[in-house]
């Protein structure tokens, strides 16, 4: 059931709800962090640069336990880290290493709530883990990760802190904690997978032409739902406001587009 909107944005990109119900909004048209509190704007971070209260083209954030933000910073090669009114924390970057652990060009992120963080490397498609205190862990689905190598791959998620998604292109890969490949999810369904939420059932799954609710360890789908279903509710022949991201808290599934959030009451 349709529940309202907040938000005006130039071009959001990721959504994020933590454990208290607040929502963060990474608007990369603005080179923002915004974070709402019942719909409303609370707090922010915005504007390009290199200091660690701006950015240069964010494209994904992750709030595991409510007390921490993490950012990822495409165009400055590194993951911040803030508290709940945005003061920034520290910073993991190895943008200027040589080993196994550098990356560059982060696409995506996502914490557990136990602080091990993981990076999609744009540059060398691949995803990284890290301990709480940054150290590397290591490789998920690099050159040698056979058929659960990555492509493509634009978002990463946890389902029950064991579970790691990764969307990656026409697909979800699944990997568990310790890098091992356990199969994909949605080949040959699935068309540019946008956004993933992950509740600790199930998986709601936002792709070009639906939303698929469904469990992809036991490779089931539940439902389907053409795009042009949940789209009536705001598109007004906007094409403008395409779908970039979904996120989920309790029994309220929040869709971002391009512009606005979203929210539907749903029933896991």
């Amino acid at each position: 059931m349709f529940q309202g909107s907040f938000g005006d944005f130039e071009e959001a990109v990721a959504i994020a709800a933590d454990p208290l119900g607040d929502v963060y909004i990474i608007d990369r048209g603005r080179n923002s962090l915004q974070k709402f509190s019942r719909g409303k704007l609370v707090a922010s971070l915005e504007g390009y640069g290199w200091s660690d209260v701006e950015f240069a083209d964010p494209r994904d954030v992750s709030v595991p336990s409510g007390l921490d933000v993490f950012v990822a910073d495409y165009g400055n090669h590194r993951v911040q880290r803030y508290d709940r009114q945005l003061a920034h924390l520290s910073t993991l970057s190895t943008w200027f290493e040589t080993g196994a652990d550098r990356f560059g060009f982060p696409v995506s992120i996502a914490v557990s709530s136990s602080g091990e963080l993981y990076v999609v490397d744009g540059q060398l498609q691949r995803v990284l883990k890290f301990a709480t205190d940054g150290s590397y862990v290591r490789s998920l689905g690099g050159y040698d990760a056979g058929k659960g190598r990555l492509l493509q791959p634009n978002r990463v998620r946890l389902q029950a802190n064991q579970l790691v998604l990764v969307s990656d292109g026409d697909r979800v890969v699944l990997f568990d904690q310790m890098g091992n490949f356990i199969g994909d999810y949605g080949s040959g369904i699935f068309h540019g997978v946008r956004g993933i939420a992950a509740a600790d059932s199930v998986v709601f799954i936002v792709d070009d032409s639906a939303i698929t609710v469904g469990e992809p360890i036991k490779n089931v789908f539940y439902e389907r739902a053409p795009l042009s279903s949940v789209e009536k509710f705001f598109l007004n022949g906007n094409g403008s406001e395409r779908i970039t991201d979904i996120a989920l808290f309790r029994n309220t599934l929040y869709i971002l587009t391009v512009h606005h959030v979203y929210l539907f009451s749903i029933h896991i």
